[in-house]
């Protein structure tokens, strides 16, 4: 039987590191590198194991600020000391102002790769809490604690250099609710902020792989990255989504709410593509099933 309770999701900062290879399955987590060029500092967690840091796509963390080579750096952790040792870059390491191989890093280090300015904090100084609630509040939206939409087109354009290198096709579904004006007018904004919340955590915990990602791109859009994804799983996994809203009981302030989606679903399989042409593509897929009725996918 389905609840008319909102589901829960899992709010909890999801830091920007690539699987590695080389990385120890131990749960420790002794440090955080802090990209301090930006206006809002971006954290990359390390835990224990190589990580590997440059501008090319397959690294572990990925910057491309000039002068940034393809694989720079690689950052060494385990559980007492973090090393970082650099890979016959261009322009080396500097850190705290001296030209370094090989070097053990401590609090506050500043590394310099480049153009790239990284600060070194290891995990528990008081420091972390505030800048990780700065870092989640930058990148997720406030109400449904999807990603904001400069994030989700850096993951994307992310995912399009990868697929030029790799060719591993990945998927985007467009989901935008039907006739949502209806229930702004109805039951007013506070119900229509608890049909977004709802609707995003129910795509997040019924629809979702933990491997995807999805954006709150306007109002009542959303968009969803499926990674390593081809057209037909795309359109199963939209399919699911749709499903999903339209069989949940929506109720707020006891006015019970029918909700619908439709979907446009489009796929990375071209050399060619942009990141223009498929926000434009699925962008006219999720129009053509409003066309149709709505409450519908199209790929």
């Amino acid at each position: 039987m389905e609840s008319d309770e909102p589901p829960q999701s899992d709010d909890t900062l999801r830091i920007n590191v690539t699987p590695a290879g080389k990385r120890s399955l131990k749960n420790s987590h002794p440090a955080v590198l802090i990209h301090i060029n930006e206006e809002t500092p971006k954290i990359w967690e390390i835990k224990n194991g190589e990580y590997t840091i440059g501008r090319n796509p397959d690294c572990d963390i990925c910057i491309t600020t000039q002068g940034v080579s393809r694989h720079h750096a690689t950052i060494f952790a385990n559980d007492q000391k973090t090393y970082i040792s650099d890979n016959n870059s261009t322009n080396g390491i500097v850190v705290n102002d001296e030209q370094l191989n090989n070097v053990e890093l401590k609090l506050n280090d500043i590394i310099q790769l480049g153009e790239c300015n990284l600060k070194y904090v290891p995990k528990g100084h008081f420091e972390l809490s505030y800048l990780s609630k700065l870092y989640k509040s930058s990148q997720t939206d406030d109400l449904t604690s999807c990603l904001r939409k400069d994030p989700f087109i850096s993951l994307v354009e992310n995912e399009i250099r990868l697929f030029s290198q790799e060719f591993k096709p990945f998927s985007l579904l467009f989901i935008d609710l039907d006739k949502f004006k209806n229930v702004n007018d109805v039951i007013g904004h506070l119900g229509g902020d608890y049909v977004l919340k709802t609707v995003s955590n129910l795509l997040k915990t019924n629809a979702m792989r933990s491997s995807d990602s999805i954006c709150r791109y306007g109002g009542d859009e959303f968009i969803i990255h499926l990674p390593e994804t081809d057209s037909t799983m795309a359109k199963k996994i939209g399919f699911r989504a749709k499903d999903t809203i339209e069989n949940f009981k929506f109720n707020f302030d006891n006015n019970a709410i029918d909700i619908t989606i439709s979907v446009g679903v489009t796929t990375c399989n071209d050399k060619k593509s942009t990141l223009n042409t498929l926000i434009a593509s699925v962008d006219k897929k999720m129009y053509e099933a409003k066309k149709l009725g709505r409450n519908t996918v199209i790929s």
